[in-house]
């Protein structure tokens, strides 16, 4: 018979802690284990099961006018569930790290839940081979309620952690230059967390961004007691290897037993879905996580659902493709399409296609444009700001240069810069430009050579993170900017 799981853990724990000193072991044995929760995600998906079956269930007793539930029908109550829960995993709803009070996630929600009684109303009654009893009145009205009650649930969680945890504290282990970085990006991504800075030489608490000078000196052990719940995690924002021995086989025990310590690429993507750059190398794209995005399975599928959604938007959007052209050519002089070489997979130049929105002759211009830039005509502002310009890269989409989601394509000569001041640009061009992608939903139009590098950290996480569900995201997302005009 197999020992216990508690056995199997205190044994390894006991190896991984013969490289400390009895003090540290003790203190680690004895310490009562600080991991937070992570009970968030199968709570809301329980949640949201149990809120969609008990709102179907009441309007149609209330349809009924009594308990007898005639038109109840099992089948549709699963794949509404089914629907639902899809569509809102495709935008982080699960996950404990997404800001679930923000506008943007509320224009998310709504978009997300438009999908799912989408979705189930085309499987329903489109699809399926009986005719289901449920009216479509009873599925638009049960995934009305379900999305109000669903994003309700998670605002109240949410409020409810925040008022329970005062402070979010970060214990980051490093040197000055790798704590510097730290703290730029911080600054970028508007991060509420409180860091302190434990020196990866002395193993000691030496700098802090907040006024508590008892932490100064002290040990990761003691820093761990004062910071008591608060503490979120440890982060080795150096390269592990510069640890000693000892210290690597302190962390991990401390990892097992006490707060969760993540290196600094794996706390990038779980907390601000990027790529730090100073943790790339040249066998970075060999890693075992790149296999989905080298797959010849799924590249077929993505081109196949690239052709079948770049088809279907040109043939909705035809009408507006003429009209936008017309008011083009009013507007100013020039060709309605402006055509630029820009770079594709494996760095291959291609003709990319745009509605032109700058006044003819603008590329031998500044390289960047601004905001209020005055090349750019009245009704190229709008085209920008609701991203129409983008339409005919469809017809790239179709010709193969590019895929629905991915990396920008960059300008040619943009492109020669960047790979000779940026190390590493060019493991962007792994997968295929896209019309939209993580960079473009998550930041500003870049300026500039420090917005370049911030774009491809998170151009680094999508070709790191290449996935079905990513694209789902990004397609909600884009949507959502879209319709609400964000961005340049």
């Amino acid at each position: 018979m197999p020992p216990p799981i508690t056995e199997v853990v205190e044994r390894f724990s006991s190896r991984l802690l013969a490289g400390t000193s009895a003090v540290d072991a003790n203190f680690v044995r004895n310490k009562a284990p600080r991991r937070r929760s992570y009970r968030f995600t199968p709570f809301l998906f329980i949640a949201d099961i149990a809120i969609t079956a008990i709102v179907y269930f009441c309007i149609v007793s209330i349809r009924d006018g009594a308990l007898t539930l005639d038109h109840f029908a099992p089948l549709t109550l699963l794949l509404m569930i089914a629907a639902q829960l899809f569509t809102t995993a495709t935008i982080g709803a699960y996950s404990m790290h997404s800001d679930v009070m923000s506008a943007r996630y509320l224009c998310e929600h709504l978009i997300s839940s438009l999908a799912a009684f989408l979705t189930a109303v085309t499987i329903i009654y489109f699809f399926w081979s009986e005719p289901f009893s449920t009216s479509r009145t009873s599925v638009f009205a049960t995934m009305t309620v379900t999305s109000a009650l669903t994003l309700g649930l998670r605002r109240f969680a949410k409020s409810r952690s925040i008022n329970q945890t005062h402070k979010r504290v970060l214990l980051v282990i490093g040197d000055n230059t790798s704590r510097d970085s730290f703290v730029r990006w911080m600054k970028i991504v508007k991060s509420d967390y409180i860091v302190y800075f434990i020196n990866s030489r002395s193993g000691l608490v030496d700098s802090i961004n907040e006024r508590n000078i008892n932490m100064l000196g002290a040990t990761i052990e003691q820093a761990i007691s004062r910071l008591d719940r608060d503490l979120e995690a440890i982060v080795i924002a150096g390269s592990p290897d510069k640890l000693s021995v000892r210290f690597q086989n302190h962390l991990v025990s401390i990892n097992f037993s006490m707060a969760p310590v993540y290196t600094l690429e794996s706390f990038y993507a779980r907390e601000w879905q990027t790529v730090p750059l100073s943790t790339l190398s040249a066998p970075w794209a060999l890693n075992e996580g790149f296999n989905l995005s080298r797959s010849e399975t799924y590249a077929r599928i993505k081109r196949l659902y690239d052709l079948a959604l770049a088809v279907a938007a040109l043939l909705v959007l035809s009408p507006l493709f003429a009209i936008i052209a017309a008011i083009i050519k009013l507007d100013s002089k020039g060709t309605v399409i402006f055509k630029q070489e820009r770079i594709g997979l494996q760095e291959k130049p291609f003709t990319l296609f745009k509605f032109r929105t700058m006044r003819e002759g603008s590329e031998n211009g500044a390289l960047y444009t601004s905001k209020n830039d005055p090349r750019i005509t009245a009704v190229g502002a709008f085209l920008r700001k609701t991203r129409l310009d983008e339409i005919p890269q469809f017809f790239n989409v179709l010709r193969g240069d590019m895929s629905l989601i991915g990396p920008r394509a960059e300008w040619s000569k943009l492109v020669r810069d960047y790979e000779r001041l940026i190390p590493y640009y060019h493991m962007r061009h792994l997968v295929k430009p896209g019309i939209t992608g993580w960079a473009q939903v998550n930041y500003s139009y870049g300026a500039n050579m420090e917005d370049t590098q911030v774009k491809l950290r998170y151009d680094l996480y999508y070709v790191r993170y290449f996935s079905f569900m990513l694209d789902l995201n990004i397609m909600v997302k884009t949507i959502y900017v879209m319709l609400f005009g964000k961005g340049r």
